[in-house]
């Protein structure tokens, strides 16, 4: 499925985000330069249109300022955990109804990338292989598409290592990523869990026909 779309994934990587607070960012023009060459070659005929020449850029620096950030929470105006939500906010402000999609959207509340954008009108696609989360999210976004199962290549079944309550972000279908943190004292168990195409997901959804304004991809190694 074709779309525009602006992927958020991590610290807001696809916007550059590098401040942590609401100073504004300023933006200073760079213009590149090469090393002057001589040339043997002839001068070109007399009537021969003459070099287009450069216009510099303005000397002024391009300012512009995100909103206030607010406290993180359940119950506050953001809810991800590294600022995508605060910075998507900022550059979906004009957008009344969008559209997202969410891959290993986890909780529908705590740290959820996309519960702003729901309690603002937009509605979207949730893909979530463990069904305690799919089930909270058919209770908390009746509206949108809740989808059980994993993102991969192609259709199949595959192991998903289900962490324990305290660390049911670090669950994975990576079967050595699940070690690592089991090794570290995290504990899991395993379920059988359908897996299919990101593709077969959205065209089955009936959300995003008309393409989806951003995609969220947090699935712990299985990218």
């Amino acid at each position: 499925i074709a779309s525009r779309a602006l992927v958020a994934v991590g610290v807001g990587l696809a916007l550059g985000w590098t401040a942590v607070n609401a100073t504004p960012w300023s933006v200073s023009p760079v213009l590149s330069t090469a090393t002057a060459q001589v040339s043997t070659a002839p001068p070109p005929p007399a009537t021969a249109e003459p070099p287009v020449a450069l216009t510099a850029l303005p000397d002024d620096p391009v300012l512009f300022a995100c909103p206030v950030r607010g406290p993180f929470g359940v119950r506050e105006k953001y809810f991800s955990q590294f600022y995508e939500d605060y910075v998507l906010s900022y550059v979906f402000k004009d957008v009344a109804r969008g559209t997202y999609v969410d891959v290993g959207a986890s909780d529908p509340d705590i740290g959820s990338v996309t519960k702003y954008f729901y309690l603002k009108g937009w509605r979207g696609v949730n893909v979530e292989p463990n069904p305690e989360h799919v089930a909270s999210l058919q209770k908390a976004r009746p509206e949108d598409a809740n989808v059980g199962v994993g993102a991969s290549d192609a259709p199949a079944t595959l192991q998903f290592y289900r962490f324990e309550t305290r660390a049911t972000g670090l669950s994975t279908f990576d079967r050595d990523i699940a070690l690592r943190h089991q090794a570290a004292g995290f504990r899991f168990d395993e379920l059988s869990i359908p897996v299919t195409t990101l593709n077969d997901v959205l065209q089955k959804s009936g959300k995003v026909d008309g393409g989806f304004s951003f995609i969220n991809v947090d699935v712990e190694g299985f990218e």
